[in-house]
């Protein structure tokens, strides 16, 4: 087991590669520091790091606790708060003993999801291409990293529908071809399955009103 101060610079070090700070912006990242207000993360910032932090610290989280982690990046967002997360997870205390803030609108819900997706993804690509899944990150390049052919992305898409349950039709199947074609890596499948949730979230919703 690392120490807090070993955990803790990682954690750092892992969100400025993130956020692509330089040396400047790094020396200003203190235990204090807020992300919110210091720097600006999105969704795919915080997936990223969560995958990175978990990686390089060999913390195991279950799915729950990951999406804990990145809900303290977007609701607890200092340093030390997101240490001490890590620390009291790896230890194996329940979850409700996990200090985490409630969000506190509909679409900060939304933005705070994409970390089980992440982890989604990586199940399906490492089944798919026979790949570790801590071999597969939000950089990997489906053509470059992966292999991957026109072919495979028609599977990918039919495998990433029964994963998380999306009934996509032919003019979805051919907008997301489309957007994947033009960034072929992990980070924009995340994107691309986030914005079809949140379309299919308020279809229902219309269709319930």
């Amino acid at each position: 087991m690392k120490t807090k101060t070993e955990i803790m610079q990682i954690v750092m070090n892992t969100i400025a590669d993130v956020l692509g700070l330089d040396d400047n912006e790094r020396e200003k990242i203190t235990p204090q520091t807020n992300l919110n207000s210091q720097f600006s993360m999105d969704s795919l910032d915080r997936a990223e790091a969560t995958v990175l932090i978990l990686k390089n610290t060999n913390i195991k989280l279950t799915m729950e606790q990951e999406d804990a982690l990145c809900d303290n990046m977007l609701y607890n967002p200092t340093i030390e708060a997101i240490t001490d997360f890590l620390i009291n997870s790896d230890l194996g205390q329940p979850q409700n003993n996990l200090k985490t803030i409630v969000p506190t609108s509909k679409n900060e819900v939304q933005h705070a999801q994409p970390t089980s997706i992440m982890h989604g993804v990586q199940q399906v690509l490492s089944h798919q291409f026979d790949r570790p899944e801590n071999e597969i990150d939000m950089n990997t390049h489906l053509c470059d990293d992966l292999g991957a052919d026109s072919l495979d992305k028609y599977e990918l898409l039919f495998n990433i529908e029964d994963k998380f349950n999306i009934k996509l039709n032919s003019k979805e199947i051919n907008s997301v071809l489309q957007q994947i074609d033009e960034k072929p890596t992990v980070a924009e499948i995340v994107k691309a399955i986030e914005n079809q949730k949140s379309k299919s979230q308020e279809n229902l919703n219309q269709k319930t009103k």
